[in-house]
């Protein structure tokens, strides 16, 4: 059978991989999400499993008050000499307090480590000395180090709606940062989409230096090109024919696969080569709500070019000519909340970089008990949540909730969350005008209004049994979520239902570079940590696989 793409289901957008022996690694973006770079390892190229991050300390990564959308994206990761490198930069864009203010650009940086299986190893940051995004590391033959990027052109004025961004290359000295000469701007893109051009990656082959590139900008137009160089890093570079080269990677307005690019490549352990780039699978006319994910295909070498997948548009079922593994078709986990467990290993995130600890595994072993601080989900800051990538389009999750709130307007519950913008939540909050007088406790279901595009939120309050824990049951369908709570007999109670469409909302001020996220949260009221601490048992997920398109 043919293998299955993506191979890294759900949010794992701007892939980068690099081989050691006979073991691939795999770095993703994670935005505005701690901690920050996921780490991935295989060694059959499909079955991937996240063994860390790159930036797993505050000191590492402070995101604290970040809007949505912004953080960490399109790191590279590379193996010289003993070591690993992960380069990328903070992306802080925050939002403009009127019209002639100019927010301060990312500044790039790597860590290293020489056990990447060790979360702890990972270094401080070591910064460069030109701003920008989309950072690469490439370790020539004679031990230089270049630095690659994408930055904004200097006295270019494009077309309306047009990005100006170009990719510049320096020399740097890797142990300060700093660089050894004067910067070039390798390439603009003046032909595809809104003529962005970013997240480049130099690489060397046969004498050729090779410059691969996204164009087009991460919509239907988003795709890849390649360029080489017989002179060096800096070239000149010649691009490849368009037609037989160029777009390596390109699938349009494909119905299945869109989005094609952010693309870097590696040789296996056979010789053969593989390309990974991320892409979206859209649902129902519109984005795909798991956001940009990772795929894979084959590459071979024609004339000391590159060509992807023999020029075929990227598929859900991979060519079966390259005899991979194919991926189960369900993907189950139960959440393991015994005390000592590091949960950011199993794939546990929180908005931005945490100020304290607001969970904790001891208070009530095998279950998570988290202390909700004083910010709602409506803020730009540390709130109190755990968060689980959505990886199938069609599955369910459960879970146990216990929570006596003893302030109307403390709340925790379950989301499903794209960002403060886009999500719908079920939570137990007091009954409301009940003051500080009654226990008697009631749902909230809170959800994005579907009928605009406005960030409105429609807010329903239902009554339910005041049972000492509540059990909750959300199923995913590639249309739509279905909130339910489970009744004395077993059975599950609906009690709310939204179309998948509402968190995928490309807005400007909007999240839409990320993917949707099962929530575990708490918040206090008026800038109060709530009184009471939120208990979470029994968490579980069952998905399909082969859900969606």
């Amino acid at each position: 059978m043919p293998y299955r793409n993506p191979i890294i289901p759900g949010f794992n957008p701007d892939p980068s991989i690099c081989r050691r022996g006979a073991d691939y690694f795999l770095a993703t973006s994670t935005f505005e999400y701690f901690p920050g770079v996921a780490i991935y390892h295989s060694t059959d190229l499909i079955d991937w499993k996240l063994i860390g991050h790159a930036l797993n300390r505050p000191s590492q990564l402070s995101l604290l008050v970040n809007k949505a959308g912004v953080g960490i994206n399109a790191p590279t990761l590379r193996y010289h000499k003993g070591r690993w490198y992960m380069t990328t930069a903070i992306n802080y864009m925050r939002l403009k307090s009127n019209e002639n203010d100019v927010p301060a650009q990312a500044r790039g940086f790597y860590v290293s480590t020489d056990d990447i299986f060790d979360d702890t190893k990972w270094t401080e940051p070591i910064y460069f000395d030109v701003t920008g995004i989309d950072q690469d590391l490439f370790f020539d033959d004679d031990d230089t180090v270049w630095y690659s990027w994408r930055k904004p052109v200097p006295g270019y004025i494009g077309e309306p709606g047009w990005y100006n961004s170009g990719v510049y290359v320096v020399q740097v000295d890797l142990t300060t940062g700093r660089a050894l000469g004067p910067a070039k701007l390798m390439r603009q893109n003046f032909e595809t989409g809104n003529r962005c051009c970013e997240g480049p990656h130099i690489y060397k082959r046969n004498g050729w230096y090779y410059l691969s590139t996204a164009d087009g900008g991460t919509e239907l137009d988003h795709q890849q090109h390649i360029s080489r160089s017989r002179v060096g890093p800096m070239g000149p570079w010649e691009a490849g024919d368009k037609g037989t080269v160029n777009p390596m990677l390109y699938n349009g307005d494909d119905e299945t696969i869109q989005q094609t690019g952010h693309m870097d490549m590696v040789e296996g352990t056979d010789g053969r080569w593989w390309a990974v780039f991320l892409a979206v699978r859209p649902q129902n006319g519109v984005n795909s709500q798991l956001g940009r994910e990772t795929f894979l295909l084959p590459l071979e070498w024609v004339d000391d070019w590159p060509i992807v997948n023999r020029r075929q548009k990227a598929s859900i079922d991979g060519p079966s000519h390259v005899d991979l593994p194919r991926s189960a078709e369900e993907e189950t986990w139960t959440a393991n909340f015994q005390p000592g467990r590091n949960l950011a290993k199993e794939g546990w995130y929180q908005p931005r970089t945490p100020l304290k600890a607001d969970f904790d595994l001891t208070s009530h072993p095998g279950s998570l008990t988290i202390h909700g601080g004083p910010y709602t989900l409506a803020d730009d800051a540390a709130i109190s949540m755990l968060l689980k990538k959505q990886t199938c389009f069609e599955g369910q999750w459960a879970l146990t909730l216990d929570f006596e709130p003893k302030r109307e307007g403390e709340e925790a519950g379950v989301a499903i969350w794209w960002s403060k913008w886009s999500y719908v939540s079920l939570g137990v909050q007091l009954r409301a005008g009940s003051g500080e007088e009654t226990e008697e406790r009631e749902l909230v279901f809170r959800h994005s209004d579907p009928k605009t595009e406005d960030p409105v939120f429609v807010t329903t309050r239902i009554e339910y049994p005041q049972t000492a824990k509540l059990s909750i049951l959300i199923q995913a369908y590639p249309d739509r979520y279905l909130f339910s709570i489970i009744d004395a007999l077993g059975a599950p109670v609906p009690v709310g239902q939204v179309p998948a469409s509402i968190l995928v909302r490309e807005r400007a001020y909007d999240s839409y570079f990320i993917g949707t996220f099962f929530g575990l949260y708490s918040c206090g009221v008026d800038g109060i940590a709530t009184s009471t601490p939120a208990v979470f048992s029994d968490v579980s997920w069952k998905g399909i696989r082969a859900g969606g398109k």
